[in-house]
């Protein structure tokens, strides 16, 4: 995506969590991340929102401290907190060099790595919070998701996803996207995803090819089965249905 996209997306996203908050019961869980209520998951959001606007306006050269971000409010006041930090955070990510070294995953980066992790975290969680409301939630709009499974498998894959438990053998997941004639900016190659589980390590490739198991869907619900969101009984399946199953169960993110 491109970075003016990115932005519009962290906020439109954002915004449209705290509007369905607010007109639920906070204490509501919510079952697609079972560990959190609804108040305890804009919470979280609220929290992220500040760390990276701590990130983003730490001096260049400085590490930044998770200790200057205090925990999220309880009750009510967590929705002002959230909406005073958001509003914050869209502030700093448009004032904010895109090229200018800070803190990323794993080192340093690009400050535009924060206006694409805004995008997809954002949209993930309202997304979670629309399902624990009861609502029929939105999909991801479409070009959202592409990036939000390459950003997944790119970014997301190498520290948190579990090989070990997976207990790789050389296994192979297809991913195709259904959906790619309704989503502006494809390229060649966009939309389909080859996934080899290694011994030493997982391989990603952009392609067409057979695998031992294969996943279908919109873009959409391919970025939710891939942040373990909707399980492979929610799309097309092909194949060992258990390569995909191992891959959410230790696929941490």
């Amino acid at each position: 995506m491109e970075r003016a996209r990115e932005l519009d997306v962290a906020l439109a996203e954002g915004r449209r969590l705290m509007e369905v908050a607010a007109t639920t019961d906070l204490d509501a869980r919510v079952p697609s991340c079972p560990d959190w209520s609804i108040g305890e998951l804009v919470g979280h959001v609220a929290w992220v929102h500040r760390w990276v606007t701590t990130v983003l306006t730490t001096p260049e050269g400085e590490r930044p401290s998770r200790k200057t971000v205090p925990p999220s409010p309880e009750g009510p006041e967590v929705l002002t907190w959230y909406a005073e930090g958001l509003g914050t955070l869209d502030a700093t990510l448009r004032a904010t060099d895109p090229d200018r070294e800070v803190v990323v995953f794993g080192g340093t980066g690009p400050a535009r790595f924060w206006s694409r992790r805004m995008a997809h975290e954002n949209a993930l969680h309202r997304w979670d919070i629309e399902v624990a409301a009861g609502l029929e939630p939105a999909p991801i709009a479409g070009d959202v998701a592409l990036d939000g499974i390459e950003e997944a498998l790119e970014v997301m894959m190498p520290p948190r996803f579990a090989l070990d438990e997976f207990g790789p053998n050389g296994e192979t997941l297809h991913l195709h996207t259904t959906d790619l004639d309704t989503i502006d900016g494809v390229g060649e190659g966009d939309g389909e995803w080859i996934i080899t589980f290694g011994a030493e390590g997982v391989e990603v490739t952009h392609g067409h090819a057979k695998g031992d198991a294969a996943v279908r869907g919109t873009a959409s619900d391919l970025a939710l089965f891939v942040y373990s969101r909707l399980g492979v009984d929610r799309l097309q399946a092909f194949g060992d249905d258990t390569v995909a199953t191992r891959f959410q169960d230790a696929a941490h993110f």
